[in-house]
């Protein structure tokens, strides 16, 4: 397997019988180019946008088996998956940027429907926190950013209105995960690119606490009903 940013090594070589005279050093220098292809998908979409659908692509692949009662997927992709991705990253040039803003993308969309370990989705954001320069970012950049933001912290919010089924008290895990993902959606709402394309979210503990009233108090309507005596009403002639 050729590394993404070739081979460049120096070999004894060796003789392959004892008559032979064969002695030295030998260079080889292996590099890996590629070209892009006209194809109709290059044409219709950016380079950021292929490289977000091929990851989300292997996500569905490496990920494919997931039950909803079993512990998140750490994320980690197989080595021949990272592979494909550095390869196509290098083909279309992608900068630290850019890979941070399309990892948080796909990952974050793939956890609505598998769930990723919240730690991992932290240090991506962390990733994405670090090298993104908002003033270079393209229109339809920001929108993206924006939309999965959204994305992000509305599925947070139902799951947070489901907590006792979403989290579990009793489960140290589950409580765990709720801890990682309090503090996602605080280092989103810390960010200054979310408070530039999306601006106008309330302050982080003003959500939490608007939906953490309206989950308890249809919990308590809930348990009212169910453990409410039934009264019988006996009618007499």
């Amino acid at each position: 397997e050729i590394p993404v940013g070739g081979f460049d090594n120096w070999f004894k070589l060796e003789p392959r019988s004892s008559s032979s005279r064969v002695q030295g050093d030998c260079h080889l220098i292996l590099t890996l180019t590629m070209s892009q292809r006209g194809t109709e998908l290059c044409k219709k979409m950016s380079g950021e946008r292929i490289h977000e659908l091929l990851l989300r692509q292997l996500l569905e692949f490496e990920n494919p088996d997931f039950q909803e009662d079993q512990n998140s997927w750490s994320g980690k992709l197989s080595r021949h998956a990272v592979t494909i991705l550095s390869y196509h990253a290098m083909q279309v040039d992608f900068s630290l940027q850019q890979k941070a803003a399309v990892e948080w993308q796909a990952y974050s969309k793939h956890h609505h429907f598998r769930s990723v370990d919240y730690g991992f989705l932290l240090q991506l954001l962390e990733g994405l926190d670090q090298t993104l320069e908002f003033n270079v970012l393209l229109k339809e950049q920001e929108e993206s950013l924006g939309d999965n933001f959204v994305l992000f912290i509305d599925y947070s919010w139902d799951l947070l209105q489901r907590m006792r089924h979403s989290f579990p008290f009793n489960d140290p895990v589950a409580l765990k995960q709720l801890e990682l993902m309090l503090r996602c959606l605080l280092k989103i709402y810390s960010m200054k690119a979310f408070q530039v394309v999306c601006p106008l979210h309330n302050q982080l503990h003003v959500d939490i606490a608007t939906v953490v009233k309206k989950s308890t108090a249809e919990w308590y309507r809930k348990m009212c009903d169910k453990f409410q005596p039934k009264v019988k009403v006996r009618v007499t002639v």
